[in-house]
Formats: C-alpha cells, sequence, structure tokens
C-alpha cells in the first residue's frame, strides 16, 4: 500500500551550494526547490517533479523530509551561480599559563578560515543557501548570526545581486596548547600581535612584555641597519681596488698626472667614508650586543605561574 496524500506547502526557488554530499557539487550552486512540510507526518525520499507558471523546470530526488520541516530538492545546474573556495588555517592566543626563561605557556585556539567567493552571473538576484560541514571538535565563530542547523551541516543563507560577486567567510575554532620561545623571531612577533589584542592581562605583566617586544624591535633595527652600513662598507672597498688598479695602470702613461692626482683624491674620499662606516658599525654592533644582553636579563627575571596548578598543590 502506498500513502497518498495532498496538502499545500509552501516551497520557493533557491540555489543551494552543497560540496559535501556526492550529489552535490564544489565548484557550482544547484538551481533548488526549498521545500516546507506541511504535516505532521515524515515524507519519504524519492524524486519530485518541479513545475512553475504550467511549466516543467526539472526534477530532483529527495531525502525523507521529517515532519515540520524543510529541505532542499535540487532540480537543475546551470552553471550561473559559481563558488570559489579557499582554505587557510592560523593559531591565536588567548591566555599567558607560564613564562620560564623565555618559554611561555599558552591557551590557544587554531582558526579554520573557510572563504567562498559567491559569483552570479545571472540577470537577477540570487538566494544561495551554503552548506558547511560541521567538524567534530571544532566551533564556529564566525558568522556569529544568520546560520542554521541542517542534516548534520551549517547553513548560511547568501543573497548575491545580478552580475555580482559576494564574499562569505566562515571561521571555526578548537582550543590547543601551545609554546613559544620569545628569544626567537616568530615568538616575540606573536606576543607582540597578542599584547595588540589582550584584554585581560594584568598592567604590570603587560608592561614588562611590551618592553620585551620594543626591545627586540629595536634590535631588528639595529640589525637592519647593521646590514645597509656592511653593505656600503664593501661598496666603498671595491671601488678603492678598482681606483687603485687604474693608478696602478696611469703610471707608465706620462700626460695622465692631472687623472692621477684626481683619482688619489677620489681613492682618499672612499677611504675616509670607509674609515667613518667601519666606525659606525662597530658602535652598532656594541649597541646590539648591549640590547641582547639587557633583554636576557629581563627575560630572566620574567616569570608567571599558573595560578590553577598552585591552587591545585596548595
Amino acid at each position: 500500500m502506498v500513502s497518498m496524500l495532498t496538502a499545500q506547502a509552501q516551497a520557493k526557488e533557491v540555489y543551494f551550494y552543497d560540496p559535501i554530499s556526492s550529489r552535490g557539487s564544489k565548484k557550482y550552486a544547484f538551481r533548488s526547490v526549498l521545500l516546507q512540510n506541511p504535516t505532521h507526518h515524515t515524507l519519504d525520499a524519492g524524486p519530485v517533479t518541479v513545475f512553475e507558471g504550467g511549466q516543467f523546470l526539472g526534477e530532483g530526488l529527495s531525502d525523507a523530509i521529517l515532519p515540520d520541516s524543510r529541505a532542499f530538492v535540487p532540480f537543475a545546474l546551470d552553471r550561473k551561480l559559481i563558488v570559489d573556495t579557499e582554505q587557510a588555517t592560523r593559531e591565536q592566543l588567548d591566555r599567558l599559563v607560564t613564562i620560564e626563561r623565555g618559554i611561555v605557556r599558552s591557551e590557544a585556539r587554531s582558526i579554520r578560515t573557510t572563504k567562498l567567493s559567491l559569483t552570479n552571473r545571472d540577470g537577477k538576484a540570487a538566494t544561495v543557501y551554503v552548506r558547511h560541514p560541521i567538524t567534530e571538535g571544532f566551533k564556529l565563530e564566525a558568522p556569529a548570526s544568520g546560520v542554521e542547523r541542517l542534516a548534520g551541516a551549517y547553513l548560511f543563507a547568501v543573497n548575491v545581486p545580478a552580475n555580482e560577486s559576494v564574499s562569505l567567510s566562515i571561521d571555526e575554532s578548537t582550543p590547543m596548547q601551545k609554546s613559544l620561545d620569545i628569544r626567537s623571531e616568530s615568538g616575540i612577533t606573536e606576543l607582540g600581535l597578542f599584547l595588540h589584542s589582550a584584554a585581560k592581562l594584568e598592567p604590570e605583566l603587560a608592561n614588562k612584555l611590551a618592553q620585551l617586544v620594543e626591545r627586540h624591535r629595536a634590535m631588528v633595527e639595529l640589525d637592519e641597519r647593521l646590514v645597509t652600513i656592511q653593505a656600503q662598507s664593501n661598496a666603498y672597498r671595491e671601488r678603492i681596488e678598482e681606483i687603485n688598479a687604474q693608478l696602478l695602470s696611469l703610471r707608465r702613461v706620462a700626460q695622465a698626472s692631472e687623472l692621477s692626482r684626481h683619482l688619489a683624491k677620489k681613492m682618499e674620499e672612499m677611504s675616509q667614508r670607509l674609515q667613518r662606516s667601519t666606525i659606525e658599525a662597530a658602535d652598532l654592533e656594541a649597541k646590539r650586543l648591549t640590547e641582547r644582553v639587557a633583554m636576557e636579563d629581563q627575560l630572566s627575571e620574567l616569570t608567571l605561574e599558573n595560578r590553577k596548578e598552585i591552587a591545585l598543590r596548595k
């Protein structure tokens, strides 16, 4: 026996982007019917024929539709709505737990970002429902509103104007423990980013960490200046060697006395510049050494204990 039902149901034509299921596409959004089950009974899975204004639009397969719920029935792929996807991951510090000998142990999050660019090549606006998988252990962070759950996935509604593109960025995070060596370039850079966004940090500790970041910035500037001066010194040495070789060649030419005097004067100027550069480089190296020793001293005195662990020991 086959159950028969005749009832008015709400349905509207939308686009449905489903990169998860085998019947979906990672590149295109399908023309679909968003169908509301108007009954208190489950509608069995099966074929659905779509008409509009007496015209046949297409046919699709529907999964079982639960009572008083809605479902998407894709019925055509017209390639008018294209979706380009990019994924990236980053780590973000949330709280500093301990600091000892320049090693910071922290609570952090691994954030996975999925960026979708939806391009509508049709002459009329479209509503696109984007289906995004729910990953175990990850929490949705953005968008914070306008999201639903459907069949084990997140569902985002995006309005795309005619002949335009719209972007959707989805952020998900999972907690993690992370250690930083703030004596390294990457570690001090990440600490600086944390200080820029940190809201709850003791003023004294925040000040000490800010001093470390500033001292590291000053050391980087010294390194850059030293590299520049060393490059200039090398150029001066090469020019002095060239002028010296030219002077040796001109000794055999009696009519080149004026040119020889000009080159000798030029070589003297280059020698003076080289001497000044050498002295400046030595001063910078001394300053860099002083800053490095001061930073190591700060690191040795900087400590932060995990208050939770102290409470447990007590």
